[in-house]
């Protein structure tokens, strides 16, 4: 990081400057809004009368430091930018240079997503953790330090009763920071996860099924390439699709054309359950498996579903409540922010959003 910092640290001194002559102008002018009201307007030292040339004084005083202090704050804004860009335009085309000696499986490996991420959601945090150090760090700092200056030469006694405040914030600010590393900590875990282990102990049914032209065998067994015809078997019973996979031209051996264009929506949804059991995951992601197809074939589904969440983690997301009603707890979402939570009784006892929902769905009306 510092040989890029080095490379545009001239920018990065001049925006300091310009950010001491802000700060500087920000601090100064109490003090002169101080005079304007205990001279001009009270006339404290005068025997209470006020000084109007003074206010005028002091008045345009008081606009040229705004001024002054809106061009430094300008020109600090130019430079922090032209340094964090400049950095950042630097680290882009060096991770790039980087990635193109990469080997195809070192590309397979780390993934596109991956990389994409690198070059750019993280260098954009690098030139925005820039920014946000010469404006923030450095601002707070100048500013914090300056006013417990002008507040020793306003009340010295004030100034030891903010001093003695100060470790309290600062005892504070820690803690908030203790808290947003640890969260911060527990994703790190998650993302630590290897991937083959993620795809190991996940399986996810969607709204919109992802199957291969391939037979109907080797797409069950894309999320366990070990699964024997026996397991395969078992999976399709418990699936509830034996029968209609018994039904096809050749079985299991049957090729699917597309994305299974020709078998309907329902035995699609049937085939990607199937493909979950085969995979045996520890936790089950069910995205609005029902919501495409028929009610009877939405009947059959949720049977299929009733076996495969059976001793393991599961988590559904539904709009039909039918799918959900037996989900402990159940998180209601409203506008992307968590509403309610409970179980299907608790939730229409309270009578929100649940049993809104719930009465639309199966009394026809909402109260």
């Amino acid at each position: 990081m510092w040989k890029y910092v080095k490379r545009y640290f001239f920018f990065a001194v001049l925006a300091g400057l310009f950010m001491i002559g802000e700060v500087m102008m920000d601090l100064i002018q109490p003090q002169i809004m101080g005079q304007i009201v205990d001279d001009g307007v009270l006339g404290l030292h005068n025997g209470g009368a006020g000084d109007l040339e003074l206010i005028w004084k002091l008045g345009f005083q008081m606009i040229g430091l705004v001024l002054f202090g809106g061009f430094c704050g300008s020109f600090n804004n130019i430079f922090v930018h032209l340094s964090g860009q400049n950095i950042g335009n630097d680290m882009r085309k060096d991770c790039f240079r980087r990635i193109m000696t990469f080997s195809f499986p070192q590309l397979d490996r780390i993934g596109t997503g991956s990389l994409v991420t690198r070059v750019t959601n993280d260098i954009t945090q690098v030139q925005n953790f820039v920014s946000q150090f010469v404006r923030g760090m450095i601002r707070t700092s100048l500013l914090t330090f300056g006013s417990i200056y002008f507040i020793f030469r306003l009340n010295r006694e004030f100034g030891i009763i903010v001093l003695c405040a100060f470790p309290f914030i600062v005892d504070g600010l820690c803690l908030c920071l203790k808290k947003a590393s640890m969260k911060k900590h527990a994703l790190g875990k998650i993302q630590d996860i290897a991937r083959d282990s993620l795809r190991k102990n996940v399986a996810i049914v969607l709204q919109d099924t992802a199957l291969f032209s391939d037979t109907v065998r080797n797409n069950l067994k894309y999320g366990n390439e070990i699964a024997t015809d026996a397991e395969l078997l078992n999976a399709a019973k418990m699936s509830r699709c034996k029968e209609m996979i018994k039904n096809l031209p050749q079985g299991f051996d049957t090729v699917l054309k597309g994305a299974g264009e020709n078998i309907s929506q329902g035995q699609r949804q049937l085939l990607a359950i199937a493909r979950a059991f085969a995979a045996d995951p520890k936790i089950l992601i069910l995205d609005e498996a029902t919501s495409n197809v028929d009610t009877r074939t939405e009947k059959e589904i949720q049977a299929a579903m009733q076996h495969i969440m059976q001793n393991r983690t599961s988590i559904v997301i539904a709009h039909r409540l039918s799918t959900i009603r037996d989900s402990d707890p159940i998180v209601v979402m409203d506008q992307g922010k968590i509403a309610e939570s409970g179980t299907h009784e608790s939730l229409l006892e309270k009578k929100g959003k649940y049993y809104e929902l719930y009465m639309t769905q199966y009394a026809g009306y909402a109260t």
